[in-house]
């Protein structure tokens, strides 16, 4: 996710998860019995499938990255090979029916992509998943639809035709009316 002109609200985007977790759907989660377990079969379904995932997202103001998701590891790990950008996620659980849920930080690449913004990854297909990334709003900043195998920028335009084919791109004109200063691309 390439960095604003404004910092985000770390603290902000922990409680739009927490409450995204603890809603009413999922009091299984709050419990602690299920959402570890089930983020942990998530994800191990996902390995499964490919230990690696790529995608072109779209975040406001019409900007587009490359991603790689690898799951091969303990933790999962992003790259936004296009930024310069590279971390880990926390995983924070998983609901019922519901999305895994993360908190994204980046380890390398500070200055280019923002650093703990919670993420949503959902199963479109046993060959997609959908990704949503937050802002301090709860809103929906940018998004992706990954796929099996290693980024390659050969691959970036079929990429990008695949996420703005599954993802809702009314989204991407919200900078305006919301305010925000439209990001600079790589």
């Amino acid at each position: 996710m390439k960095k604003p002109a404004r910092n985000g609200a770390r603290w902000s985007l922990m409680l739009i998860a927490a409450m995204l977790l603890l809603a009413p759907g999922s009091a299984t989660l709050a419990a602690g019995k299920a959402g570890p377990e089930a983020a942990r079969a998530f994800l191990d379904r996902l390995r499964t499938i490919a230990p690696r995932w790529r995608a072109v997202g779209v975040q406001l103001g019409d900007i587009s990255w490359g991603m790689e998701l690898d799951l091969a590891g303990k933790a999962p790990k992003v790259r936004y090979p296009d930024l310069g950008c590279e971390g880990h996620w926390e995983v924070l659980g998983k609901a019922p029916d519901g999305p895994l849920v993360v908190i994204e930080q980046i380890d390398t690449g500070l200055k280019e992509c923002l650093d703990g913004g919670v993420a949503f990854l959902e199963v479109i297909d046993d060959t997609m998943l959908r990704y949503r990334w937050l802002d301090g709003d709860g809103e929906a900043v940018a998004k992706a639809v990954l796929v099996p195998g290693r980024f390659r920028s050969d691959l970036a335009e079929a990429l990008y035709d695949l996420t703005m084919e599954h993802v809702d791109r009314s989204f991407l004109s919200l900078a305006e009316t919301r305010g925000l200063v439209p990001y600079r691309t790589p």
